[in-house]
């Protein structure tokens, strides 16, 4: 396959923006603004590590996007271009290509971004994406992991573990023996297809005092949080948010949870809101048909970044957490 007839047939009509010159040159460029902070992220995506050569290249695409949309959410800033650089081995097709490009092309309707520019390349053996996306946001305003306070509440988007359990089935079919067709359907999707909740964005910028998103396992996450706020936090393992399926899942394999509060591929918002706010938060969310659930709260011990669950015992040797390495 040749470069400039991928990058002509598949990839120009996804470069809306002016500042990509129709991918026709060395470079792009961006119109500063100057009431505004540019918040970049970069996530890299290779077959057999984060997904399989034989997954749907139209879900691939929108994993590729939206596991960058997440980050952005969690700094508060909204999605605005992206950057592809995409390396191919030689036994994928142009029909692959495509499907690929479409689903590009329908997250990007879906969180109003546009292509700017990146690369295309030949790969000896695995299909290499990787996004660079660039959020915007006021200035001064990102959100970082290390704000949290002592006495802040701790909060978490959505539901935790779904995609965890879909993997689970999918590597272990015998799973969802006693498992209804729509919640291994659910479940299994999950994992395919995250879903970051991109309404959360004014929440982060509203309430939060530190966030980071949930892709790594929420415990480990909760562990980076606290390390980088050079704090300690206390949850309570039973308000942890999962859904009906992950429930009925973990009902009959109850050492399914730990999996699902450790694996990680979540994609939604962990973040610390002061006490003085969680009303305000609380009603807001309520009003906004936005799912978040208080798992916990910031203390102060005699040691940093300590982790204890409701009944006091220390989680800081959990090392289920998932490691890149």
């Amino acid at each position: 396959m040749d470069e400039r007839k991928i990058i002509k047939n598949l990839f120009v009509n996804l470069a809306t923006n002016p500042g990509a010159l129709n991918l026709d040159d060395d470079a792009a460029f961006l119109v500063a603004d100057k009431n505004k902070d540019s918040i970049i992220t970069q996530d890299t995506l290779i077959s057999g590590v984060h997904f399989h050569s034989h997954d749907s290249p139209y879900n691939i695409a929108k994993k590729a996007i939206r596991v960058n949309v997440s980050d952005l959410i969690a700094k508060g800033a909204t999605p605005y271009v992206y950057f592809l650089s995409i390396g191919i081995p030689k036994n994928i097709n142009t029909h692959w290509l495509e499907l690929f490009a479409s689903g590009l092309k329908d997250d990007q309707e879906k969180y109003s971004i546009s292509l700017l520019g990146g690369d295309t390349v030949s790969s000896p053996n695995d299909i290499h994406i990787t996004i660079n996306m660039v959020g915007l946001i006021p200035k001064n305003k990102m959100v970082r992991r290390s704000g949290a306070n002592i006495n802040d509440n701790l909060y978490v988007s959505g539901c935790i573990g779904d995609s965890a359990l879909g993997l689970s089935i999918l590597d272990d079919v015998s799973l969802a023996s006693n498992l209804s067709a729509i919640s291994k359907n659910y479940l299994i999707d999950s994992y395919y297809l995250p879903d970051p909740p991109i309404d959360m964005i004014r929440v982060i910028n509203d309430f939060a005092t530190s966030s980071m998103d949930v892709s790594d396992g929420l415990l480990g996450d909760i562990k980076l949080l606290i390390k980088s706020s050079s704090v300690s936090a206390k949850i309570n393992l039973k308000k942890i948010p999962v859904s009906l399926p992950a429930n009925e899942l973990i009902n009959n394999h109850t050492f399914l949870f730990q999996k699902a509060i450790n694996a990680g591929d979540d994609y939604q918002v962990l973040f610390t809101v002061p006490v003085d706010k969680i009303k305000e938060l609380e009603s807001y969310c309520c009003s906004n048909n936005l799912i978040v659930t208080n798992i916990g709260s910031i203390i102060k011990t005699i040691g940093e970044n300590e982790l204890f669950d409701e009944f006091g015992k220390s989680m800081i040797d959990s090392k289920e957490r998932f490691k890149h390495f």
